[in-house]
């Protein structure tokens, strides 16, 4: 049975993403994360990132598995949700160029008040729309 992830984002890839080799950068897997990311969430909660409350970054990790390079062909990012905390969520991701997996993925996404400066709580909406793009880990992550 084939893995379904959440939503799959293509990401275009530009110049300045390799270096001199054609390779790349590590830097840029995070950007193509990010552009994942805020395509998934605007469909999922429609997040609004200059409200007072909002969501941030807690944590990161990447796994690079090939090293990818420019090409006039998209960058495929598969991104789900893995976990659903208190305060808290997890979305995987696979980066693919080619059909082949070039990266894995983890960000911690934690509900934040800025105007209290300080987590909340999911409320229960955001909770049962996170639990409709919650998957299983695919094979070999």
């Amino acid at each position: 049975m084939a893995f379904d992830p959440a939503y799959t984002h293509n990401v275009q890839m530009r110049f300045s993403d390799a270096d001199m080799m054609g390779h790349v950068n590590n830097a840029r897997y995070l950007t193509f994360l990010e552009d994942a990311r805020i395509g998934l969430l605007r469909q999922l909660i429609d997040a609004d990132v200059h409200s007072s409350s909002g969501l941030i970054v807690a944590r990161i990790e990447i796994d690079y598995r090939r090293p990818m390079t420019l090409s006039d062909e998209p960058v495929a990012v598969d991104v789900w949700v893995s976990r659903i905390g208190t305060k808290s969520f997890t979305l995987d991701y696979r980066i693919r160029q080619f059909g082949d997996c070039a990266a894995t993925a983890r960000t911690v996404i934690a509900a934040f008040d800025y105007q209290a400066q300080s987590t909340r709580a999911l409320t229960s909406a955001e909770r049962d729309l996170l639990g409709t793009w919650l998957r299983d880990t695919p094979p070999g992550q």
